[in-house]
This record gives structure tokens, sequence and C-alpha cells, in this order.
């Protein structure tokens, strides 16, 4: 019984890590003069041609000095057929997004035109970049705006005179994740079949 207890429980756990392995979470940060950043992105699964969607974020920014640390929250919804071509108007009118990701892509190709919105506490934020996307400059810049001083302003992301770096890190690595569920599923088996096992040759037992 305990054996079968056991067995069960590791199942149950490796069903419940599968779904984290399917979606991925990426550490972002950027620092520039007057908005530095330090995120961690949760997208909805793995790339599919490129790019995955970002639909939580926790971490903490500074805007014009002005700091914030922010609990996992969703980001605004996009819709489903969003793109840097085809973006989501926001709830109020004010912003257009599609929470896209592009995790292969370098620079500031990591973002489009569109970016990722989320709000916090009534505050809305909205980072970009000129990489590609309807209306783009097509340069190496990232770009934010808000909903106050910083909206619809597009300001660029600099460091001295130059576009700003930033860096695009998986964590953790979803194939550990993979192989850490399919070997508690082999353990589940082999307690199973054991369990089985003992049971079958108890009933022949005089």
């Amino acid at each position: 019984m305990k054996k079968l207890l056991a067995a069960s429980f590791i199942v149950v756990l490796a069903l419940v890590l599968a779904p984290v392995a399917q979606a991925d979470t990426y550490y972002f940060t950027i620092s520039g003069t007057d908005f530095n950043a330090n995120l961690f992105l949760y997208t909805n699964g793995p790339p599919v041609a490129g790019a995955t969607t970002v639909v939580d974020v926790s971490g903490n920014f500074s805007v014009d000095g002005n700091s914030y640390s922010i609990p996992e929250i969703a980001t605004e919804p996009a819709g489903p057929s969003a793109s840097a071509t085809n973006p989501t108007l926001s709830s109020d009118g004010e912003f257009l997004f599609d929470n896209l990701l592009y995790p292969a892509a370098t620079g500031n190709g990591i973002l489009d035109w569109q970016g990722i919105l989320f709000e916090n506490a009534g505050y809305e934020l909205n980072i970009f970049s000129g990489a590609s996307g309807t209306g783009s400059p097509g340069n190496l810049y990232f770009y934010f705006a808000d909903n106050g001083s910083n909206h619809n302003n597009n300001n660029n992301i600099v460091s001295g005179a130059s576009p700003a770096s930033a860096t695009l890190i998986l964590t953790p690595e979803p194939a550990s994740l993979s192989l850490l569920g399919i070997g508690l599923l082999a353990l589940a088996m082999i307690a199973f079949r054991r369990s089985s096992h003992s049971r079958s040759m108890g009933s022949f037992s005089v």
C-alpha cells in the first residue's frame, strides 16, 4: 500500500512539472540613461516561428529615477493573432502591443516595435524596440512609454549616446525540467510494477 501511494505521488508530481517544462522563463536586464530593468518574463511556451508570448512579468525597474518593484503579474492580454504588423490596442486605447519575445534574436531584436505591455497599481509600462514591425524606425534602440510623464514620448533607452545593451537569459532550462519529469514517471512505473508484482505473488502464497 505504501509503495502504491509513493508511486501515485510521483505520478502527480511529474504531471505537475510537465506544463512547467513546456513554458519558458527568461531573465531580461537592460541598463540605460533614464530606464533600467531586471525582469522575469514568463512565456506561454517554446517559440513558434521564432516568437513566444509573454504572459506574466515580475521584477523591478526604474524610470527617471523612480523605482518600481512588481510581483508576478499578468501582461495585458494581446489578441490571438497579435504580431509586429498586427498589434493589439490596449483596453484604455493608449498603447499598441503584441507581447511577443524573440529569444533567438540578438540585440534589440528580442522585442519588436509593439513590445510588451503590463500594468501594476495603475502604472502602465510598454517596453519595445526599433528593430521591426509596422512603423518601426529599423534602428538598434530600445524604447519605453508609460501613462506618466513618458507617455507617447517613445523615449530611447540609451547608455550615454549609444543604444543600451540588454541581456535575455533562459532560466531554468526547460530541458532539465523535462528530464526530471521523465525520470519521475519512470520511477513511478517501476514502483507500481514492483507493487503489482508483490500483490500477485502474495495471492499465490499459502
